[in-house]
C-alpha cells in the first residue's frame, strides 16, 4: 500500500486487481472507438459547413469554402489514423525523442518575425503552400509521446524528486513555455493539465504534484494579469451579462445560442447565431450552434459520444502491453477529453473564453489531423501485436 502522499501507478492498479495485458496479438480493432469517431467527424463535416456556410459566403464568395477544406483535413487525417493504427509501439517509442524535438523546432519558427502569421494578436500558425499549420498542435502529440517514454523509463524512480519528477517536468516546461509565448493560453493550460495527469498516472508523489501547482500559480497569475484582454475575460466570466458589448459578448451570444435550441433545436441550418451573431461559431464555439439547432438532445449525443471514446482510450490503457503504451494511451485520451470538456465548459460559461476547439467537430485542419493520430495510437495500443508492422509470433519487442 503507498501513503496518503503517494499514488500508485497505473501498471501497479491493474496489477493489483488482476487486470493483466492480454495478448493483444489475437485482438481485433476497436471497432467501439473506431465507430464513435467516425460519429463524431460526420457530425463535425455538417456542423462546420451548417456554421459557417453564410460567413464563408461573405467572406470568400463561396459557401462550402470551410466545407471543402475540412473534407481534405479530413482525408488526410483518416489516412493518418489508418497507417499509424498499424503501428508497433516499439518503433514509435524509439522515434519519441525525434518527434518531440521536431514540434519544438516548429514551435520555435513560428515564433521568429517573418516566419511565423500573426493574426488577432497571437502568432500560432505557420504557412503550408495554400494551407496553415499550428504547430501547438504537433507540440500536444509529441510531448505526450516523448513524456510516454520517459515515464516508461523511469517507472521505478517516478517517486524521486530528482532522479524520477523532475525530468519530466522541465521537459514539460519547454514547450509550454514557447506555446505561452504565442501567447495561446488556452493550450498552455492544456499542456499543463496533461503533464499532471500522466505523472500522476505514473505514480508519482501528490506532495510533488501540489507543489509543482503551487509553483506554477505566480506565473500562471502573471499570464493572466499582464495582458489586459485576459483580464477583461476573467472579469467577463464572472458576470458576463456586466459587460455585455465588450468582453462578455461572445459568451452572451454563445448562451443565447444554446438557449435557443432548447430540447429538440431549431433545426439543423436554421440556427441564427452563426448569422454574425457569435463569433469564430463554425471552430471555438461550435457547440454553441449544436445546441442551437440540435437543441439538448444533440449536445447530450455529442458528450456521449466523447465518454465513450474517454471509456475506450482508457480501457486500451489498462489492456496495454507495456508501460510505454499504457502511459501514452493515458495521454492522448486526456488529450482528447481535457479539450472537449473546456471547449463545451467554455461555451457554457462554465470556464473563461479560451481558444481551444472541440476535437474532430470544430474547424481546423491541425487540430483534426492531430485528433485522428492520436485515435490511430489508441487503435494501435488496443490492437497490440496485430498490424501489419507488427512482429511474427514469439519475436522480442
Amino acid at each position: 500500500m503507498t501513503s496518503n502522499t503517494e499514488t500508485k501507478s497505473l501498471l501497479s492498479v491493474r496489477d493489483q486487481y488482476g487486470m493483466e495485458a492480454v495478448d493483444a496479438g489475437e485482438q481485433p480493432v476497436d471497432v467501439v472507438m473506431l465507430w464513435t469517431v467516425l460519429a463524431l467527424t460526420a457530425l463535425g463535416v455538417v456542423m462546420v459547413y451548417s456554421s459557417s456556410a453564410v460567413f464563408a459566403d461573405e467572406l470568400r464568395q463561396d459557401s462550402s469554402f470551410f466545407l471543402k477544406r475540412q473534407l481534405l483535413s479530413l482525408g488526410l487525417g483518416v489516412a493518418a489514423m489508418l497507417f499509424v493504427s498499424q503501428l508497433r509501439m516499439d518503433i514509435l517509442r524509439k522515434l519519441s525523442a525525434p518527434i518531440f524535438l521536431a514540434a519544438v523546432v516548429l514551435a520555435v519558427m513560428v515564433l521568429i518575425p517573418g516566419v511565423g502569421m500573426t493574426e488577432r494578436g497571437s502568432t500560432r500558425c505557420l504557412p503550408v503552400g495554400p494551407l496553415q499549420m499550428q504547430p501547438a498542435e504537433l507540440v500536444k502529440l509529441g510531448l505526450i509521446i516523448y513524456l510516454a517514454a520517459v515515464l516508461a523509463r523511469k517507472r521505478e524512480s517516478v517517486r524521486e524528486f530528482k532522479t524520477g519528477f523532475l525530468g519530466p517536468v522541465m521537459i514539460g516546461t519547454v514547450p509550454i513555455i514557447l506555446i505561452l509565448a504565442q501567447p495561446d493560453l488556452g493550450t498552455t493550460f492544456l499542456l499543463g493539465a496533461i503533464l499532471f495527469l500522466m505523472l500522476f498516472v505514473a505514480g508519482a508523489r501528490i506532495s510533488f504534484l501540489m507543489g509543482a501547482v503551487i509553483c506554477a500559480l505566480p506565473f500562471i497569475w502573471y499570464a493572466i494579469s499582464s495582458a489586459s484582454y485576459r483580464m477583461r475575460r476573467i472579469m467577463s466570466f464572472l458576470d458576463p451579462w456586466a459587460d455585455r458589448q465588450d468582453g462578455g459578448y461572445q459568451v452572451v451570444e454563445s448562451l443565447i445560442s444554446i438557449g435557443s435550441g432548447s430540447v429538440f433545436g431549431v433545426g439543423l441550418g436554421d440556427g441564427k447565431q452563426k448569422l454574425f451573431f457569435l463569433p469564430d461559431a463554425h471552430n471555438d464555439f461550435i457547440f454553441a450552434i449544436i445546441g442551437e439547432e440540435l437543441g439538448l438532445i444533440g449536445t447530450m449525443g455529442v458528450i456521449v459520444l466523447f465518454v465513450v471514446l474517454i471509456w475506450r482510450g482508457l480501457r486500451a490503457a489498462f489492456k496495454a502491453e507495456d508501460a510505454f503504451s499504457a502511459y501514452l494511451a493515458v495521454g492522448l485520451t486526456s488529450l482528447l477529453g481535457i479539450q472537449a470538456f473546456v471547449h463545451m465548459s467554455v461555451v457554457t460559461a462554465l470556464l473563461p473564453t479560451t481558444g481551444l476547439t472541440l476535437p474532430f467537430i470544430s474547424y481546423g485542419g491541425s487540430s483534426l489531423l492531430i485528433c485522428m493520430v492520436a485515435v490511430g495510437l489508441l487503435l494501435a495500443i488496443s490492437r497490440g501485436r496485430g498490424g501489419f508492422l507488427s512482429p511474427a509470433p514469439g519475436d522480442p519487442r
